[in-house]
């Protein structure tokens, strides 16, 4: 089965300071994963180069076994909010991403699509899931 997200050796440096060191990992379908480290671990630089948004010094960033760039329409299959401050304040994760998903005229939340978002909002998700008020 095609890895939808892969990481391959990846390495991210600013001048001196290295953000990213080597990193690799392998996401199959329905994986649900988190990034998680302190401040300046390289979690949003992470992201940043899987969505493009960041070119790796070294390695490869891959969603669907090509690069974001090679993607036709990603906004259709993928949704990313890497910082918090973009999010409306009354909204959930899933909520906010079906907002960025009807603007690319997806309209919904469906298989071979990948929601990239902070762990906080993956809290609210699942417990939205389940019927329980949002954090």
């Amino acid at each position: 089965m095609p890895a939808v997200v892969r990481a391959e050796s990846l390495t991210k440096r600013f001048g001196n300071l290295t953000a990213v060191d080597d990193l690799s990992f392998v996401l199959q379908p329905g994986t649900i994963t988190g990034f998680l480290g302190p401040n300046g671990a390289g979690k949003t630089t992470t992201l940043r180069m899987l969505l493009g948004l960041a070119r790796p010094t070294q390695g490869n960033a891959l969603i669907f076994e090509r690069p974001y760039a090679e993607i036709e329409q990603p906004a259709l299959r993928i949704g990313a909010v890497l910082e918090a401050t973009d999010f409306h304040p009354g909204r959930s994760g899933r909520n906010h991403l079906r907002t960025l998903s009807a603007a690319a005229r997806s309209g919904k939340i469906g298989d071979g699509k990948i929601f990239i978002f902070d762990v906080a909002d993956a809290i609210r998700i699942r417990n939205d899931d389940r019927g329980e008020s949002a954090l």
